[in-house]
């Protein structure tokens, strides 16, 4: 087994990171004034107006989803009429029509569901 006490490695890495932490804060420079981190950061960070107009074209993007999602989702079949005795349509003989009594379609329209 190991030596377990004051002098074993656990607390020896203790101590040190103790120090180390004292050490840090002491000589480590106030938040007003300007340090090699801070100036690390600006140099090779992105700056944050990019980040803005990256998010500004994320939020225009997501809205214009967002409405053809709204769209898609809300849209409705059209209405058509439905006969009641479609097979009634197909019963007419298409050999009793007499000679130049064919009916004249040309005048013929659909009609949408809402004209009568």
């Amino acid at each position: 087994y190991c030596h377990t006490g004051f002098t074993s490695a656990g607390w020896t890495y203790t101590i040190i990171a103790v120090l180390g932490i004292v050490g840090f804060y002491k000589f480590a420079p106030s938040p007003g004034e300007d340090n090699y981190v801070t100036r690390y950061i600006s140099h090779y960070f992105t700056p944050s107006s990019s980040w803005a107009i990256a998010n500004d074209r994320h939020l225009e993007l997501t809205t214009n989803l967002q409405e053809a999602v709204r769209i898609s989702q809300t849209g409705q079949r059209p209405h058509i009429h439905r006969y009641r005795y479609p097979h009634s349509l197909e019963v007419a003989s298409a050999f009793s029509v007499p000679v130049g009594g064919d009916p004249k379609v040309s005048g013929v329209k659909v009609k949408g569901a809402n004209e009568f």
